[in-house]
């Protein structure tokens, strides 16, 4: 069972994109997912967690504990397997939710642990799995979350920048970005590597690529590729093309036959 959420707090909606709360209790659980410029958090209760590739296999641990995962930046399709019972409660945090609610900077890895929740998180499953009242369990998230905010000195000019980015409908150059900003283009470029985890050319493709999944999603089988392509401002379907491909292992047309998508599209997966 997932229970998909959208953020309702103020502060929240600028940084956490979507919260699901996971109770797997029976069968396994594949799933694919797709590069984006979000940062997915999984918070899990007695898992076991191990990689092989671009694998993530998830099952249950002999012991009790709690694992706080982390999702990097990938490229292709990173496939995730669930066995056995498993509590879950994943953040997808927007890109600089991350850093501003861990304090933890992002890393490389496809897949990495941080530590600074650990002595809350028992008091926080305990919350959540108690209750089958959706709305009460996004509460407890949601104030777990809101005492965790630590703003970074680069917040003003980051939130400003990444909203220029995410306009696909204008093509700004980067040092045209840093320039509005007011800063430099090498503090841009720091600023993004150190505190979102990719550059700011990176981010702008990782967009485009998300946006592009969701406008055909939400438009149906209707929707031609070419239109979406030139909606988006590639500069042709071959280009178009190479990039899904970079970016997903897979061409479209492929692509688009095997996604399934949760909460508004707040998710994108494939699921085996």
């Amino acid at each position: 069972m997932i229970n998909v959420f959208e953020p309702q707090s103020d502060l929240l909606k600028l940084f956490v994109d979507s919260i699901y709360v996971l109770k797997k209790d029976k069968g396994t659980l594949d799933l694919t997912a797709y590069p984006s410029v979000n940062t997915p958090v999984g918070l899990l209760r007695n898992a076991k967690v191990s990689t092989e590739n671009q694998t993530v296999f998830i099952e249950n641990a002999t012991v009790q504990n709690y694992v706080a995962m982390v999702c990097g930046k990938f490229q292709g399709s990173m496939h995730v397997r669930y066995t056995q019972v498993v509590d879950e409660i994943a953040i997808n945090f927007k890109p600089l939710g991350f850093v501003s609610f861990t304090q933890f900077k992002p890393q490389n890895d496809l897949l990495y642990y941080f530590d600074n929740w650990n002595e809350m998180l028992p008091a926080l499953f305990e919350s959540v799995f108690a209750t089958a009242d959706s709305q009460q369990q996004l509460e407890y998230i949601e104030h777990f979350l809101l005492t965790q905010y630590r703003p970074v000195n680069e917040e003003s000019v980051l939130l400003k920048a990444i909203q220029l980015l995410s306009d696909t409908s204008k093509d700004y150059k980067i040092e045209e970005i840093a320039n509005l900003v007011g800063v430099h283009y090498k503090q841009l470029y720091r600023a993004f590597t150190e505190l979102i985890g990719c550059s700011p050319a990176h981010y702008r493709k990782l967009t485009k690529f998300r946006t592009s999944v969701v406008s055909k999603i939400q438009k149906g089988d209707n929707a031609r590729l070419t239109d979406i392509c030139y909606e988006q401002d590639y500069t042709d379907q071959p280009y178009f093309s190479r990039q899904f491909k970079e970016l997903t292992g897979e061409k479209p047309t492929r692509f688009f036959k095997d996604i399934t998508s949760f909460g508004n599209d707040k998710l994108i997966f494939k699921i085996d």
